[in-house]
């Protein structure tokens, strides 16, 4: 199981944006997301789970700067490694 990114990670406004990242196969994560058709039908998905124009607005922040800073970080390795344990996932 990978990260699989709906806008590329390189946009760090919503690299860590929990409706941008959502589980994905090796296969479905590389080669199959570059393709229009991919990354057309995760945008449904993602309106779907999380309403309408939520796709369409994590692509405009696409290209917006944002600088996270190391306690940002840090809270977010905290945040998602609880959740890892409440849902028994092993951690490292």
């Amino acid at each position: 199981m990978q990260a699989g990114h709906f806008v590329p990670r390189g946009s760090k406004k919503v690299k860590f944006d929990e409706k941008n990242v959502h589980p994905q196969c090796g296969a479905c994560n590389g080669f199959r997301m570059k393709h229009g058709t991919a990354v057309y039908e995760y945008g449904i998905r993602i309106d779907e789970m999380y309403g309408s124009g939520t796709a369409e607005g994590l692509r405009k922040a696409e290209g917006v700067t944002h600088k996270i800073t190391r306690a940002k970080y840090e809270e977010l390795i905290k945040h998602y490694t609880k959740l890892l344990k409440e849902n028994n996932f092993e951690t490292k």
